[in-house]
């Protein structure tokens, strides 16, 4: 391992510095040092500080055998290179394709990495351990789970991406594997006293057995629930090579959106069409709530082709599913008579075979993407954003950072050629209200804040004001105004002749749009344009925006929503304005951000 770790940091070490920092680089967004980045991985607290890693091509701005990079520091905002943590160097278990995504934790005194060897065709869990937070040895008996701890039916070939938490003293896993008969995925728990030897406990959730599938499918008028994304990505080999996906902008799915829509009509939900493979889980405790976050891929008709989705309820520690709470909480997804020894859910309603949170709140964007279900909720309704992952900081606070980027389109920094290819978005503190989880940028950012800005503009019907005092591509911004009919909002990245990005409330939810910052990149007005709910008893509609160089990240009415995009503008595209249809009074509260003074 030794020589593969010192290989990829002197390539890192000497090839960064072909990277303009101040040009090319974001001022307060993870990216690696050098080349390809995805999801992140092992964000926790370690010795004093904060620990993100995240999947890593150091050799090219393309897809290609996983290393783990590694950051860390004291407030979120900036941040220190560490040495390469995994490289692809085991032939028993993940040379060929790498150390795929993972997390960690610190254990009985001593660190842990927990991740996914892969080689072709076989997917296993593994452990590294570190007693200094920075270099990290692979387990001797490596893997720690292997084909032989699957359940009957999934399949070792899509088994992983898995994460770990303490709890009274066991450590637990959540885990995903594919189901052979179906192609889709159960998110499975597993417990270990020691870190080496895992137990499995049963099914934590699983988007739909395919009777049920079926059985939805022939109540909305579908043919076949299990033709939806019979094109699914692999990371490895298959119908279609992840790889060469995410290095092609705009391929097409085979699945119309006209039929994914069917699928979801009416109240009742149809998980079936909740993608392929369920990506990337994640599972923690909000104010006595277990949330579960996860990222289905290749769903029919999403305008990213893949999601990143919340599901709230109450885990079964002891059986592994995830237990309903709410009045509302009636889908029936999966059948313990399906399901092997152990892994079977009690039922907890009449009939019930699984029981999922269905959300009280039903306002616009409450639902995933493209569909009327109220069981799963989107995370981030914007463009660029997957595979979140979660860490419990030291004060109690639940912290989220993602991948900002996602599989069907290259990331806007390999377009431009600025010497590496994806970042991470800026984290975010997560809250639940009312069944609803809520983000927000973490509080750190304001010790980066200078320039202040405030203001009240009554902006005259059809009015657009250029805005002087609020140049720049690093800010935060917040707008509030009263909800009203036309559009009201706010143009970033703006050449002062209207070509920015725009974000604006119309009728009943607020769009992003980022058609006239992304140098005709992206094509298709479902790579441009996206939109978000808002609070269906708002009286005044609440806009943030985080830009950073490349990046808007928007938060809506106090975290209510968000939208992620990335984008591309030019030199001169450093205006802000505010504009509206119809007269507003806008209240403003803007403030440059400065991180490498």
């Amino acid at each position: 391992m030794a020589d593969g770790l010192t290989r990829a940091d002197i390539y890192s070490e000497f090839n960064s510095h072909k990277i303009d920092d101040e040009k090319q680089r974001f001022d307060f967004h993870v990216t690696g040092r050098t080349g390809w980045i995805n999801d992140p991985n092992g964000f926790s607290w370690y010795d004093g500080k904060i620990h993100l890693f995240y999947q890593h091509n150091p050799y090219s701005n393309s897809w290609g055998p996983m290393h783990w990079g590694h950051v860390t520091g004291t407030d979120f905002v900036k941040w220190n290179y560490e040495k390469i943590a995994l490289t692809p160097d085991n032939p028993a278990y993940d040379a060929q394709l790498g150390a795929f995504s993972g997390s960690a934790i610190f254990f009985k005194g001593r660190y842990y990495l927990v991740y996914t060897g892969c080689n072709v065709g076989r997917q296993t869990q593994c452990i590294a351990v570190s007693d200094d937070g920075v270099s990290f040895t692979k387990y001797a008996g490596n893997p720690v789970l292997s084909k032989k701890d699957l359940p009957k039916g999934a399949s070792v070939a899509n088994f992983r991406d898995p994460k770990v938490w303490e709890k009274d003293g066991t450590v637990y896993m959540i885990v995903s594997a594919k189901n052979r008969r179906n192609g889709r995925s159960r998110l499975l728990l597993y417990a270990t006293e020691n870190m080496t030897d895992w137990q499995y406990r049963g099914v934590v959730f699983s988007n739909s057995d395919s009777k049920y599938a079926n059985q939805f499918a022939i109540k909305f008028g579908i043919k076949s629930a299990n033709k939806f994304g019979s094109k699914f990505i692999n990371r490895f080999a298959g119908k279609l090579d992840r790889k060469s996906d995410s290095n092609s902008a705009g391929k097409s799915d085979s699945t119309s959106s006209s039929e994914f829509i069917n699928g979801y009509a009416g109240k009742s939900n149809n998980l079936s069409g909740l993608g392929r493979m369920l990506e990337c889980p994640d599972i923690f405790e909000l104010d006595g709530t277990d949330v579960l976050i996860v990222s289905p891929q290749n769903i029919p008709g999403h305008r990213n082709k893949h999601a990143s989705v919340y599901i709230t309820g109450k885990l079964n520690y002891v059986g592994g599913a995830l237990s309903p709470i709410g009045k509302n909480a009636d889908m029936r997804l999966f059948s313990p008579a399906t399901t092997d020894a152990g892994g079977a859910l009690s039922p907890v309603g009449k009939n019930a075979d699984i029981l999922l949170f269905s959300p009280e709140n039903t306002d616009a964007g409450s639902a995933l993407s493209n569909a009327n279900g109220n069981a799963v909720c989107e995370i981030d309704y914007g463009l660029d954003f997957y595979a979140p992952q979660t860490m419990l900081m030291p004060d109690g606070r639940r912290i989220m950072v993602a991948w900002m980027a996602t599989w069907n389109r290259a990331p806007i920094n390999a377009l431009l050629k600025h010497g590496y290819a994806g970042a991470l978005t800026f984290p975010r503190e997560l809250t639940l209200f009312g069944g609803r989880l809520y983000q927000n940028p973490v509080k750190e950012i304001e010790n980066y804040y200078t320039g202040a800005y405030r203001a009240q503009a009554d902006i005259s019907a059809g009015e657009t004001r250029y805005i002087d005092e609020m140049s720049g591509k690093t800010q935060d911004i917040a707008v509030e105004f009263p909800r009203g009919v036309g559009k009201t909002g706010i143009s970033v990245f703006d050449d002062e002749a209207g070509n920015g990005l725009r974000v604006y409330y119309e009728n009943g939810k607020v769009y992003l749009d980022r058609s006239d910052v992304i140098r005709n990149f992206y094509k298709s007005d479902t790579e441009k344009i996206s939109s978000c709910g808002v609070p269906s008893d708002t009286q005044n509609i609440k806009i943030r925006l985080l830009t950073d160089k490349y990046s808007c990240e928007v938060f809506v009415n106090d975290g209510y929503s968000a939208m992620t995009a990335t984008v591309a503008p030019y030199e001169n595209q450093r205006k802000t304005a505010v504009f509206s249809d119809n007269p507003a009074a806008v209240s403003i509260v803007r403030h440059a951000i400065t991180v490498n003074a």
